[in-house]
Parts: C-alpha cells; sequence; structure tokens
C-alpha cells in the first residue's frame, strides 16, 4: 500500500466544498492519508473555508489547509498542494477532486487496487455527467490510453476529478501550466503522454460525479472569459504540434461546444 493525498482547491463555494467534495471525501471506503484543500478564494470567504476544512472529520488522515501561494486558479492552487505533498510524502499518488464535484465511496479504493494490481502510474474512472436536475445524467468512459493526437482535439473524459497520477510523475511532467486559466487536464495529460514512461490504466465504471449547473459560474462555461482563454492559450501552445485537421477540429469543437475562437485574441 502506498500514500494516498487527496487534493481539493477550491474558489468561493463553501456549501458546495463541504456538502459535496469534502462530504465525499470523508465518506470514502478507503480514506486518504492527507487531505490537502488549498484556499484560492476570496478574503471574506476563507475563515468559512477553514472553518470547514478543520472541522472535518476523516479518520486517519492528516487534513492540512493552505492559501493559494502561487499564480491564482486552479492550477497555481494545485501546484501549491503537489509542493506540500512532495515535502511530506514525496511517494504518494495524488488524486485530485474538484471542490463542486463528488467521488462515489469506493473511488479511492478502486483507483488503489488498479495501479497497485498493475503497476499503474496513473488510473482514471468513468464520469457521471449532470448537467441538471431536470436532465438525464451521461456516462462518460474513460480512455483506454492517453493518445496526444486525440488530446490536441478535445477532452477524452480525463479532468481534475478524475486525475489519480502519482506524484513523481506530475512533478517529472512539469505540474499544472499556471499560464492556463482553463484546459489545463489536457495539457497535463498531454505532458505526462509525452514523458514515454507513464503506465497508464483505465476503469471503465463511472465513479466521479461531475456536476455542471448553468446557473453558477464555472471554468468551463461556455463563452466565458476563463475558458476562452484557456482554449486560446492551449491553441497558442500546441497548435505547431497539430496537423490541418487538428486545427480545424479543434477550431470548429471550440466554437460549437464552448462559444469561443480560440484564434481571436480577447478584446478585454
Amino acid at each position: 500500500m502506498f500514500s494516498l493525498a487527496a487534493v481539493v482547491a477550491t474558489y468561493n463555494r463553501p456549501g458546495l466544498l463541504a456538502g459535496r467534495a469534502l462530504a465525499s471525501i470523508a465518506n470514502q471506503t478507503r480514506s486518504p492519508d492527507i487531505l490537502i484543500v488549498v484556499d484560492d478564494s476570496a478574503a471574506d470567504i476563507r475563515p468559512k473555508n477553514r472553518t470547514v476544512v478543520e472541522g472535518l472529520a476523516c479518520e486517519g488522515t492528516r487534513v492540512i489547509y493552505l492559501e493559494n501561494r502561487r499564480t491564482s486558479g486552479a492550477s497555481g492552487a494545485w501546484n501549491t498542494a503537489l509542493d506540500e505533498i512532495g515535502r511530506i510524502a514525496p511517494s504518494a499518488f495524488v488524486a485530485i477532486l474538484d471542490d463542486d464535484d463528488m467521488w462515489e465511496p469506493d473511488y479511492l479504493e478502486r483507483c488503489e487496487k488498479e495501479a497497485q494490481a498493475r503497476t499503474l502510474d496513473m488510473v482514471a474512472a468513468g464520469i457521471v455527467y449532470n448537467h441538471s436536475e431536470e436532465q438525464d445524467s451521461v456516462l462518460l468512459r474513460s480512455p483506454d490510453g492517453l493518445y496526444v493526437n486525440d488530446l490536441l482535439v478535445r477532452n477524452p473524459y480525463i479532468q481534475g476529478s478524475n486525475l489519480f497520477v502519482r506524484l513523481s510523475k506530475m512533478l517529472e511532467a512539469g505540474g499544472f501550466d499556471e499560464g492556463l486559466r482553463s484546459t489545463t487536464d489536457r495539457d497535463i495529460c498531454i505532458r505526462l503522454a509525452d514523458l514515454g514512461t507513464l503506465r497508464y490504466g483505465r476503469i471503465e465504471d463511472c465513479l466521479v460525479q461531475h456536476y455542471a449547473e448553468s446557473d453558477r459560474p464555472r471554468l468551463s462555461t461556455p463563452g466565458s472569459e476563463a475558458k476562452c482563454a484557456g482554449l486560446r492559450g492551449f491553441f497558442r501552445k500546441y497548435q505547431g504540434r497539430m496537423t490541418a485537421e487538428q486545427k480545424e477540429a479543434f477550431i470548429h469543437r471550440s466554437l460549437v461546444v464552448f462559444n469561443c475562437d480560440p484564434t481571436q485574441e480577447s478584446s478585454l
């Protein structure tokens, strides 16, 4: 058995942090050895989050509350956690959970067993995509491999909440790109695949509950500045590796799905 470090970056969502992310972590059949919550919230929200984190009952888990020490945003918050894990548990696996998502109770146990049984560096479970209470949920199966040609065009259903990766590989890949406001999941997956040594496996069952309600701001909200900035940054970073067909597909998907033209710079 190896150490498991659960990481949650949070931004102005104390209710969802407590009621979804942290509740599901406390309910795991295999408790994480370490839980790090990194707060990137407004100053007046941080005391609420600290109280929620410090009051969490999670037996056998070392619970750590940190304020984001790096670039504002998810990548800086996640890298703050990676820095801390590298200091206290350098051989750990890192399991990331968005503050508005949930894990099924056996998520960490299943990922750990899969990694041990197959000597893996990364495991990705499937996702249940919840758009709203009025719409049926959609099951999104994780890919059978990390294929850069796919990642250059679209996300093959690996995102923050189903990232389960050996810390040493995350660090070898350079951690999260703090220059990207969104689309960071695809970026880290490309750089992990580029290592050429990563042992990846998937769990076909959907063990992650992802919530994409349209009545609240999210990094992936179509047309939002954060999403468009991330797509523009991703396109600048990787367009030199894209074929003409991949560029066309990336631009088309950005326009249709996210109402963003990644070739146009922001007017803000």
